[in-house]
C-alpha cells in the first residue's frame, strides 16, 4: 500500500468523487494488474453510485478474517515484500549483464523464467535435461502449469515449471507430470523432485503438486485454490478500507465511516435475515451471480452499531462452545465489555444490549424492514428454480405492490443485471492449459521476436472477436477473426486476411461480454444475455451466459435471425442499442 494513499487527508482535500489513479504516485499499485483492475473498477462503481444517490453516510466492505493483523505480522509481510523486490532487481540486472535483455526490456515473465531455472538447478523439471542459461528466454522452453490452472486457479510459481516446449505441448497436455511420464522416466523424475524438496529448493505445496499421480488423486488439494488469487483479494479489501477512509467525503459527522465486515458475519446474517428457500439457504446458488447481490444487500444493512453486535455475538458463541456450552468467566467478562461498549459509544439501552448479545435466540435487526420479502422481489431471475414461473411482467407487478406508498420509486425498479466489462484488448495469448493436438501444431503458433532475438510463442488460433455479416443471399453468417488476422499499425487495427467469398455487408463485431438480444424472423426474442466466445463458426454457434447465470451455454444463431447489441452501464442498467460498428480496414487497401 502506498504511503500517499494511506495517510488521511484533511476534510478540505477529500473528494466527493475518487480521482483516477496516478501512474507516479500509485506506481506500486498499478504494477499488480489483478489488484489494480479490481480496485479501479470498484472506484468507478462507487463514483457512479455517488452520482446517482449522493455521498454515502458509511461504507461496509466484506473482508477476509485476517484484516486485523498485528503490527508484528504486518512488519513481516513488508519485509518479505521488500526482499522479493530486491531479488527481482538482482535477476533483472543479471539478465542484462548476460546480454539476454537490454536495459528497460526485462519483463516480469523473464524474471519468472530465471527464478524457475535457478530453482530447478538448471534442468528441465520433467525430463531432467540441462537447460542452457542463454536459452531460458527463447521459444525452446515453456513455463507450464504443473496442475492445469483451470482446475486449481493457482498461477503462482508454486504451480509452474520451466520445461521443454515440445514435451509440454505434445506429450503432457492437460495432465500432471506423473500421468504422462513412462515408468523409466518416472523413477528419475521422482528422484529429482525429492532431492529438490530435501534441499528446500521447492515448497511443500509445490512438492504435493509435483507428486500428484493423476488429477483425481487428491480432491482436497485441487479445491484448495478454488478462489482465485485469495491473497490478492485480502490485499484489495485492506487497501479499499484505508483508501476510502482517507480520500472520500462522507455525508456524516462521524470520525469512522468505512467498516470491514468479515465473511463469517455476512454468512450468518444472510441465513438469519433472508428466505431459506431463496437467498438464505445454507448453500449459496453459485450458478447465478445474484448471490453476490444478496450478500451486498446483507452487508449494506449492517449499521455500524449492529455490525459491532454481530461481531461480538460470534465471538461470544465461540467462547460458549469452547467451554462445552457452559457460561464461563471468560464469557461473562467479554459480555460485560461488549454491553458497556454499546451503551457508551452507541447509546444502547443496557437491557437491550444484554438481550441481543447474551440470548442465544436473539435476532439482530436489519436496517430495513421486511428484508427477506424485498430480497425475494428484487433479486428475481427466472433462470432460478424458485422464480421459473414468475414472468418479467409479474416482477413489475410485485414491485408495484410492495412499494405501493411510492409509485415513482416503484416505476424505477428494474430487474438486477450483472455488469461485465467488455474485453477488446488486442494481445496475443501465451501458453495455454489446453494445448493443441499434434496434428494442429503446424500453423497453430506464431513467433514474437524481441530486439535480442529471443522467441516467444503466441497461440495463433485464438479468436480476437467474432463478426456477423450478411452473405450474398442476405443471410446472417458468423465468422471468427483471429489475432493473426489483424495487424496493428499507427495505433489502428487492420485486417490482413481475405474476406469470405460470400461476404456482402458487415453487421457487427462481437467481443467477449457484449450484451446481445437475438430475434427470430418474426421479431420474437430467442435468447438474450452476454456473448462470451465462438463455439463453432461452421454452425453459427456461440457461447453465452443468460443474463445473471454463471453457466456457459451454447446457442446457435439462425441465418434468418436478427442480432442486436445493447449498452449496459457499470451498475447493470440496460441502455440503448449499439448500432453497427465500422469494419476493420484492410491493410492491403490502405498501403
Amino acid at each position: 500500500m502506498l504511503k500517499e494513499r494511506e495517510e488521511t487527508l484533511s476534510e478540505s482535500k477529500k473528494q466527493k468523487f475518487l480521482s483516477p489513479f496516478d501512474k507516479k504516485i500509485d506506481e506500486e499499485l498499478i504494477k499488480n494488474t489483478v489488484v489494480f483492475k479490481s480496485v479501479n473498477e470498484t472506484r468507478k462503481i462507487l463514483n457512479e453510485l455517488i452520482r446517482r444517490y449522493g455521498s454515502p453516510e458509511y461504507i461496509n466492505i466484506e473482508v477476509a478474517d485476517d484484516l486485523g493483523r498485528s503490527f508484528k505480522e504486518r512488519s513481516k509481510i513488508i519485509k518479505r515484500n521488500n526482499d522479493t523486490q530486491k531479488d527481482r532487481e538482482k535477476i533483472k540486472n543479471k539478465l542484462i549483464e548476460l546480454g539476454l535483455r537490454k536495459e528497460g526490456e526485462v519483463k516480469p515473465f523473464d524474471i519468472e523464467r530465471y527464478r524457475l531455472w535457478e530453482e530447478q538447478e538448471g534442468r528441465d523439471l520433467y525430463t531432467g535435461e540441462a537447460i542452457p542459461l542463454e536459452k531460458i528466454l527463447s521459444g525452446i522452453y515453456d513455463v507450464d502449469h504443473i496442475v492445469p490452472f483451470s482446475l486449481i486457479l493457482d498461477d503462482s510459481l508454486q504451480n509452474k515449471a520451466l520445461v521443454n516446449l515440445g514435451v509440454n505441448r505434445q506429450q503432457k497436455g492437460q495432465q500432471v507430470p506423473l500421468a504422462f511420464l513412462n515408468d523409466v522416466d518416472k523413477i528419475d523424475y521422482l528422484k529429482r523432485v525429492n532431492v529438490l524438496y530435501k534441499n528446500k529448493k521447492i515448497s511443500t505445496k509445490k512438492y504435493k503438486y509435483l507428486m500428484l499421480p493423476n488429477l483425481y488423486a487428491n480432491s482436497e488439494l485441487l479445491t484448495e485454490w478454488k478462489s482465485r488469487n485469495i491473497n490478492d483479494t485480502r490485499y484489495i479489501t485492506r487497501f479499499l478500507v484505508n483508501y476510502f477512509s482517507a480520500n472520500l467525503l462522507f455525508d456524516s459527522t462521524k470520525t469512522k465511516n468505512v467498516f470491514g465486515v468479515k465473511g463469517i458475519i455476512t454468512s450468518k446474517m444472510r441465513k438469519l435475515w433472508l428466505n431459506k428457500k431463496t437467498w438464505g439457504d445454507e448453500q449459496k446458488n453459485r450458478d447465478n451471480n445474484l448471490h453476490h447481490a444478496a450478500d451486498a444487500l446483507v452487508i449494506a444493512n449492517l449499521t455500524p452499531a449492529y455490525l459491532e453486535i454481530a461481531s461480538d455475538k460470534i465471538k461470544l458463541d465461540r467462547i460458549y462452545k469452547d467451554y462445552h456450552k457452559k457460561i464461563s468467566n471468560e464469557y461473562l467478562t467479554y459480555l460485560s465489555k461488549s454491553v458497556n461498549k454499546m451503551v457508551k459509544y452507541y447509546g444502547f439501552n443496557k437491557e437491550y444490549a444484554e438481550k441481543l448479545l447474551g440470548t442465544s435466540n436473539s435476532r439482530i435487526p436489519a436496517m430495513i424492514r421486511n428484508i427477506a420479502d424485498e430480497a425475494d422481489i428484487r433479486l428475481w431471475d427466472n433462470n432460478i428454480e424458485y422464480y421459473k414461473d414468475v414472468s418479467e411482467e409479474q416482477f413489475y407487478k410485485n414491485a408495484k405492490a410492495f412499494y405501493n406508498d411510492d409509485n415513482n420509486f416503484a416505476k424505477s425498479v428494474k430487474p438486477v443485471l450483472v455488469s461485465y466489462k467488455q474485453n477488446r484488448k488486442y494481445q496475443g495469448k501465451f501458453t495455454k492449459d489446453n494445448p493443441l493436438k499434434k496434428n494442429e501444431i503446424k500453423g497453430a503458433f506464431i513467433e514474437k521476436i524481441d530486439s535480442l532475438g529471443n522467441v516467444n510463442i503466441l497461440d495463433a488460433k485464438e479468436y480476437y472477436c467474432a463478426e456477423l455479416y450478411k452473405n450474398l443471399q442476405g443471410q446472417t453468417i458468423l465468422r471468427g477473426i483471429r489475432y493473426v488476422d489483424l495487424q496493428k499499425k499507427n495505433k489502428k487495427l487492420y485486417i490482413i486476411s481475405s474476406y469470405p467469398e460470400d461476404y456482402k455487408k458487415h453487421i457487427m463485431y462481437l467481443f467477449a461480454n457484449d450484451y446481445i438480444k437475438v430475434f427470430d424472423k418474426d421479431g420474437k426474442i430467442k435468447f438474450n444475455g452476454y456473448y462470451k466466445s465462438i463455439k463453432n463458426v461452421n454452425r453459427n454457434a456461440i457461447y453465452y451466459k443468460n443474463n445473471n447465470s454463471n453457466i456457459l451455454e451454447e446457442k446457435t444463431i439462425s441465418k434468418k435471425d436478427v442480432v442486436k447489441k445493447y449498452f449496459v452501464d457499470i451498475l447493470g442498467k440496460i441502455g440503448g442499442e449499439i448500432k453497427c460498428s465500422v469494419p476493420f480496414l484492410s491493410l492491403e487497401e490502405n498501403i
